[in-house]
């Protein structure tokens, strides 16, 4: 059931911080509604963010989405590794 107009704006009067949190929450669940929900909580807060950088963003989070469903994906700390080793060649070098 979507959130009704009441509820919702509630939720906007809470702080930016509270929403952000409540937002975040609610990304993590496979319920429509309450995804369409953390999606309006989340933009109602300020990040500094053009309309065109936030749909970049979203972009490529879409992509990185498809990409873990597909498998193609590496273990963080092996991603960290290697930055690392590359952040200490350009400084030896």
């Amino acid at each position: 059931m979507p959130a009704s107009k009441a509820l919702i704006e509630q939720l906007l009067a809470l702080g930016e911080h509270e929403r952000g949190e409540l937002g975040d929450l609610l990304l993590d669940t496979k319920d429509a509604d309450r995804f369409a929900l953390a999606q309006i909580l989340l933009d109602s807060v300020d990040d500094g963010m053009t309309e065109s950088e936030r749909a970049e963003l979203d972009a490529a989070i879409e992509e990185s989405y498809t990409d873990m469903e597909a498998g193609r994906m590496r273990p963080a700390d092996e991603v960290i590794a290697e930055l690392r080793a590359r952040s200490a060649q350009r400084a030896a070098g």
